[in-house]
């Protein structure tokens, strides 16, 4: 996989959401692990191949995010799934931690898919691809993950996480030797001047960022002479009212999820509908979802 996507989710809910969900995960497991050793017995021995069973989609060594998105209902040729399941386990009677690795980007939709059949889950993510510098974190408390920066630091052969940034500022002031760094301002200049001397062992940071809300199935319909709008999720309308401005907001819970939805009309007339996260009762404009909407003149 050329650039990979180190992931850690956290599935929380009801005990017995929990521990249906973890059944089900481990009768994949057991049905994909047997095909598995048995395909490579075969190989090994130079004999018939096993009939493969139709949970399992591909023949890889670990347990395939495609076969996962199927088991669970879903269309592994729809989604995006390009990875594996690293392990699983259950932390407790709530939580179910989940390592995965994928090509590039977190792989959301998978884990909507998998959580969609129970009502009380949700899932929290953690995300590491250097390669690309992308870093995600779903957690805005830091109950489930709390790291907030990650340094990679070649100079001294070694990675490392920050739950805050007087953790990033003491972490940078002990290997910049420059006496102690109160800023992030002041972090930027030494940091540049350290690799300037040091360009083959650099030492850098990177935050976390928020991913975009993941909704799945989400569409919309606003009829522009009527002025009604309506919002549907896995076809059922969550939304239905009467549209008096062009810059329109309301608010909608999903799976546990709160969220504020805005249809906006642009200078050229054209509607876009979009949906922000709503945490603390404060709706993060920074990150959002584009929802699919049809314009109708009626």
């Amino acid at each position: 996989m050329p650039n990979n996507c180190l992931m850690i989710y956290k599935i929380v809910g009801l005990k017995e959401d929990i521990s249906a969900l973890f059944h089900k995960l481990y009768t994949l497991y057991e049905i994909t692990d047997t095909y598995r050793t048995k395909y490579v017995n075969a190989i090994r021995k130079n004999r018939p191949l096993p009939a493969k069973p139709p949970e399992v989609l591909n023949g890889n060594s670990q347990l395939d995010l495609c076969d996962i998105v199927n088991y669970f209902g879903g269309d592994s040729s729809k989604v995006n799934c390009s990875g594996y399941v690293e392990g699983f386990e259950l932390l407790d009677d709530t939580t179910i931690k989940i390592s995965t690795d994928t090509a590039y980007l977190p792989m959301q939709d998978v884990w909507d898919i998998v959580i969609a059949e129970y009502e009380s889950l949700k899932y929290f993510f953690s995300s590491e691809e250097i390669g690309s510098e992308c870093f995600y974190n779903s957690d805005r408390s830091g109950m489930y993950f709390s790291d907030r920066y990650f340094i990679d630091n070649r100079f001294g052969g070694e990675t490392e996480c920050a739950d805050s940034v007087d953790f990033l500022l003491n972490y940078m002031s002990q290997w910049l030797e420059v006496g102690e760094i109160t800023t992030i301002i002041d972090l930027d200049i030494w940091i540049d001047i350290f690799n300037e001397d040091h360009p083959n062992e650099t030492i850098r940071y990177f935050e976390y960022m928020h991913p975009k809300p993941n909704v799945p199935s989400l569409k919309a319909t606003y009829r522009t002479r009527s002025e009604r709008l309506r919002v549907y999720h896995y076809d059922k309308c969550i939304i239905d009212v009467s549209v008096d401005n062009e810059d329109y907001w309301n608010s909608l819970t999903v799976n546990s999820g709160v969220y504020d939805v805005n249809l906006y009309q642009d200078v050229d007339g054209n509607y876009s509908l979009c949906l922000y996260e709503v945490y603390d009762n404060k709706v993060d404009c920074s990150v959002w979802q584009n929802i699919k909407l049809l314009v109708l003149p009626i």
